[in-house]
């Protein structure tokens, strides 16, 4: 096949990949390597199992920058190969096997995940005690108690690490009364120590703090670990597979309700805004959850006559726990179940989201 039948398959399997005004520059970028290439057959193969989402110049940055760049804008499963004077950011799936030990849904788990040394078990509470026949939790690890608030719609969560997990696990058990389950992480080759796992709690701890989805039973900050720059690296990854897996089984402890924007990321969401006469002047986006006010967003004064009962009882509600303060300002990014309730509360009367929510300010 010459290179112009390749530059032809390739261009019909991955210009969908693209925004239209990164497509010609893409496409000129993968061409010059192609041509630059003293392996094409080797280039073609990674390209095919891969979905290309973007090119750095290696003129301009190193590798750890690229790697800083892939990490802070969250582009998920990120490969970097360099070609010709070229990083090549592309993304490839993950495989993730779940195990129900008593063949039960609503009694133990174990997670794994392909081509990592982490383990995860999901444990409901008046299951910890018949932990002891699972030897390798008997290890260094970190873990997450989660439990509901009566109050709020906010669930609540413990974050901590031990070297003998189930052991804390059962001290727990008889000293907090506010969890329900836990998610243990640990390492399938017992390679984590006590400092990597100080830092891996600290981390969660800093991004649960963030994200802000759940209230931290935490007393205390915990402390940071310093780790070598090779262990940093492996520690990270690590992080990275605890935010997925946690996900996966039901918690998004650890993931902000508005992930960062990347002009490089094929799914940005569109900012949306609401302005009226009445003092209203929000922000918001559609997400995978539901319609998501933005923090700063500022509600109308007041609600009108017509306005429902449900829409007054939920602003009360926002307003009490501190979400909207005495400014009618959101102190905090809010989700909501539909555009058209937090229209509703943003504008204090009945409303379509649908209509409301604009592109322009104006």
């Amino acid at each position: 096949m010459d290179l112009n039948r390749r530059k032809f398959c390739l261009r019909r399997r991955f210009e969908s990949k693209f925004y239209a005004k990164h497509t010609v520059f893409a496409w000129k970028i993968l061409a010059q390597i192609l041509l630059q290439s003293k392996n094409i057959r080797c280039l073609l193969t990674f390209i095919k199992g891969h979905d290309i989402i973007h090119f750095v110049d290696a003129k301009s940055t190193t590798y750890a920058g690229v790697a800083e760049l892939a990490d802070a804008i969250d582009l998920g499963c990120v490969i970097i190969v360099y070609f010709c004077g070229w990083y090549i950011l592309a993304i490839f799936g993950k495989t993730i096997s779940l195990f129900l030990i008593e063949g039960d849904p609503n009694k133990r788990w174990v997670c794994e995940l392909s081509n990592w040394n982490g383990k995860a078990y999901k444990i409901p509470r008046i299951e910890v005690k018949h932990c002891s026949d699972r030897n390798d939790l008997a290890a260094c690890g970190i873990y997450f108690l989660f439990g509901r608030n009566d109050t709020d719609d906010k669930g609540i969560v413990y974050i901590g690490e031990a070297e003998n997990v189930f052991e804390r696990l059962k001290q727990h058990d008889s000293q907090k009364d506010f969890w329900n389950e836990c998610i243990v992480f640990i390492s399938k080759d017992n390679r984590l120590n006590k400092a990597h796992i100080k830092y891996l709690e600290y981390c969660c701890y800093m991004l649960a703090k963030n994200a802000n989805r759940y209230t931290i039973n935490n007393s205390q900050v915990p402390a940071y670990a310093s780790l070598t720059e090779p262990e940093q690296a492996e520690m990270d990854e690590f992080l990275y597979n605890i935010r997925m897996i946690s996900n996966v089984l039901g918690h998004k402890v650890l993931e902000p309700f508005v992930k960062m924007i990347s002009e490089f990321s094929e799914d940005v969401p569109q900012i949306l805004y609401i302005t009226t006469n009445r003092g209203a002047n929000a922000k918001g986006m559609q997400t995978s959850e539901g319609f998501v006010v933005l923090k700063d967003s500022q509600i109308a004064d007041g609600v009108t006559d017509s306005c429902p009962k449900s829409i007054r009882k939920l602003r009360e509600q926002l307003t009490q726990s501190g979400i909207i303060n005495e400014n009618r300002i959101f102190t905090e990014d809010k989700v909501f179940s539909s555009p058209s309730t937090a229209a509703s509360v943003v504008m204090g009367r009945s409303a379509n989201g649908r209509t409301e929510w604009r592109e322009s300010k104006t």
